[in-house]
């Protein structure tokens, strides 16, 4: 069972590591917490805090967080001011929170109506998702991307980031997403005409795990009449959207144009004027406007009148002109492009503006160069000198997790003495056993911590904000190794374990200072001299053996036997 004072240990390493950056409000991160699991409770939440009570960390942190359950909740963030705010906020980030603020606001973009822009913020969050290993998020962009190049009819990008979508769930051990990355796969390959290939994989998906899944057995379907279309099959095509339709499923503009087309076909001319003013009606895109006028052209022809049916073929086809080199024939592609471009242009403008800087200012080159030599040389010196520091700080912490590996030593140490009973010897090491476990809890997190940090400080390029960065974070565990409160757990675990012994030995010995009380605690334990530097933050163990060298005179002179146990105990004699 663990014991009360582990527990307290354990909350306040939390509490630490909570205090150490900028605190998130409570009520956002009590709502994170409901977004897998509730995110209708999750959005509720949130939307009862006013952004203009927050400052910028936290009030980002509340838009991502509202995009993200939102989403969960099947719905969408339209707010795309607040949205590309966020995305700035976080550009600077090399973590999770630039990739899904990108992420998120891509996906407002394609909801709102602006697909081609979507396409750049999406491409950004992949991109940022792979440098970071994040495969979930990379999956999550590629099925975005995937689905705006399907709406857009780009069929074979489409099939391309449905393919990425899907080998990034799976590297992220995700099967359920793996499947539905698959029907994305399917859908693909559907509206690109290659229905050789769609066939057994619809036959596939139809028998996988997801197949009695509501949603997923409508998509299905929906994938299953738009193969008859391809295939020519307008009966079946028929069939199957009224299916679609009697499930409840709400059809697309381009699935009623379809459904219209097959009954035209099929000389059901109501049922064709019906579906196509259903098409018309969800017309979100030129493409499915285009679609809309093509079977208008076609159905008054249909019925006769060859005037309108030319006048709607003339226009159709003049709307087809006008957009040849527009985003109708090419979407995506071109805003894209254009992104990229505009920020090669920029940069070569850059390079052309300093280049024609230094041929007008030779002397202001040579003075520059002298400078950069100069910093070059302080920064190597600096680099080394933290470096440095650091692997001081690395063996310091080493010597600790060697010392709680081996401070059972105590148990021995004790058992060895031949004035103690077999059951006294079992006791002493039941109660430097438990203070081993003791020790272990408060200082686990931070040994980790401190030295994964080491670790991915010795092996990231040497750029000196990075190597400010991970200095900090160390130095912050470091405060917590030789903080007021550290020591408090430590003594109170001592007492606990030796019958109140810093209690009696503050008793015998009063007077002394907060330092040498903490000295004589670690002593008392079995901490390296190597370790009790790193607690205490001491310079150096020479530091430490002066420390000790001025206790004992300290102590040497009290008098009684329990004085001189205690003396014993930490190994000072007089």
């Amino acid at each position: 069972m663990i014991s009360r004072h582990c527990i307290y240990a354990i909350y306040s390493l939390l509490f630490f590591f909570v205090s150490c950056g900028p605190t998130p409000d409570r009520r956002i991160t009590d709502a994170d917490r409901l977004i897998i699991s509730n995110p209708d409770s999750a959005l509720s939440l949130l939307n009862q805090i006013e952004p203009a009570s927050l400052n910028d960390a936290n009030r980002n942190l509340l838009t991502l967080f509202s995009a993200k359950a939102a989403d969960k909740a099947y719905k969408t963030c339209t707010d795309e001011k607040a949205l590309k705010s966020m995305a700035d906020f976080y550009e600077n980030n090399t973590d999770s929170l630039r990739t899904q603020s990108l992420f998120y606001y891509g996906l407002c973009l394609s909801y709102n109506g602006n697909p081609d822009k979507a396409l750049i913020p999406l491409t950004e969050a992949y991109n940022s998702a792979k440098e970071n290993d994040d495969h979930f998020y990379a999956g999550m962009s590629a099925r975005e991307i995937s689905s705006i190049y399907g709406n857009m009819l780009i069929t074979d990008k489409c099939l391309e980031w449905a393919l990425k979508e899907k080998e990034n769930y799976d590297a992220a051990g995700k099967p359920i997403h793996f499947i539905w990355a698959q029907l994305d796969i399917l859908n693909a390959l559907i509206w690109g005409g290659r229905i050789s290939e769609a066939q057994p994989l619809y036959d596939k998906l139809s028998t996988s795990s997801e197949a009695d899944n509501p949603v997923f057995k409508t998509k299905l379907l929906s994938a299953n009449a738009d193969m008859a279309v391809i295939k020519g099959d307008r009966k079946a095509a028929i069939s199957l959207f009224r299916e679609l339709i009697d499930s409840g499923e709400t059809l697309t503009s381009r699935q009623w144009s379809k459904l219209s087309e097959a009954c035209l076909d099929r000389k059901e001319l109501q049922q064709a004027y019906s579906s196509l003013d259903s098409a018309r009606i969800y017309a979100t895109s030129n493409l499915d406007s285009l679609y809309v006028l093509n079977i208008e052209a076609k159905l008054a022809a249909q019925n006769g009148d060859f005037t309108e049916a030319y006048h709607k073929a003339m226009d159709w086809g003049e709307r087809m002109a006008e957009d040849a080199d527009s985003k109708i024939i090419t979407p995506g592609t071109v805003p894209l492009t254009d992104f990229l471009e505009e920020k090669n242009t920029k940069a070569k403008a850059k390079q052309k503006e300093l280049r024609a800087t230094l041929i007008a200012s030779g002397a202001i080159i040579l003075l520059l160069v002298a400078v950069v030599i100069a910093l070059a040389i302080i920064y190597r010196f600096k680099t080394r000198l933290l470096k440095a520091e650091n692997e001081r700080f690395a063996s310091q912490i080493i010597s600790l997790n060697d010392d709680l590996q081996t401070i059972s030593n105590l148990a021995q140490e004790k058992a060895d003495d031949s004035e103690q009973t077999p059951e006294e010897q079992d006791d002493e090491r039941r109660k430097a056993e438990a203070l081993k476990n003791d020790l272990r809890n408060l200082f686990d997190k931070n040994l980790k911590m401190f030295n994964e940090l080491c670790n991915l400080c010795y092996t990231t390029p040497p750029v000196e904000g990075r190597i400010q960065k991970f200095h900090s974070s160390i130095l912050k565990i470091l405060s917590q190794f030789q903080s007021d409160h550290t020591f408090r757990e430590i003594e109170k675990s001592i007492d606990h374990h030796y019958d109140g012994w810093m209690r009696r030995f503050r008793e015998t010995f009063p007077g002394l200072s907060e330092n040498q009380y903490q000295l004589a605690a670690y002593l008392f334990i079995g901490f390296s001299l190597s370790t009790i530097a790193l607690l205490m933050g001491k310079p150096s163990v020479n530091a430490v053996y002066i420390a000790k060298h001025n206790l004992k005179a300290d102590i040497g002179n009290v008098a009684g036997p329990e004085a001189e146990k205690m003396r014993a105990r930490i190994s000072i004699k007089p």
